[in-house]
């Protein structure tokens, strides 16, 4: 568990605020069990977990349902994750090099950050 949460830190600093704080804040409930966050403009922000899949409510909760008060996307939050997870693979390629390790397409590795 220890591994599994220093791992899902390490993934979350490509994130800005306030998504990675209330990752963080979610953290002893999704170390282990995150597969993907997924980021898309004017969408709600949703993390994909083994078993299930969770949305980020705009006050920072964790919910199994789709509503309106869901934590959406905006393109500067989605370009501050790319640009920093591109800039860390330029400077430290084998530092990320997990992030791709159970990907079929590394291609997808830099808009996932997976703790697994």
């Amino acid at each position: 568990m220890k591994e599994d949460l220093f791992r899902y830190r390490q993934a979350l600093s490509c994130l800005a605020q306030p998504l990675r704080g209330y990752l963080l804040d979610n953290g002893n409930v999704l170390a282990d069990k995150i597969t993907e966050i997924r980021l898309r403009v004017n969408r709600p922000v949703c993390v994909q977990c083994t078993s299930e899949r969770l949305y980020i409510t705009a006050s920072g909760r964790l919910s199994p349902f789709y509503s309106d008060s869901l934590l959406k996307a905006d393109r500067q939050m989605l370009e501050s994750a790319v640009h920093t997870i591109c800039a860390a693979r330029m400077r430290y390629p084998r530092a990320l090099s997990h992030f791709a390790a159970d990907t079929e397409q590394a291609s997808a590795a830099p808009l996932l950050c997976a703790a697994a």
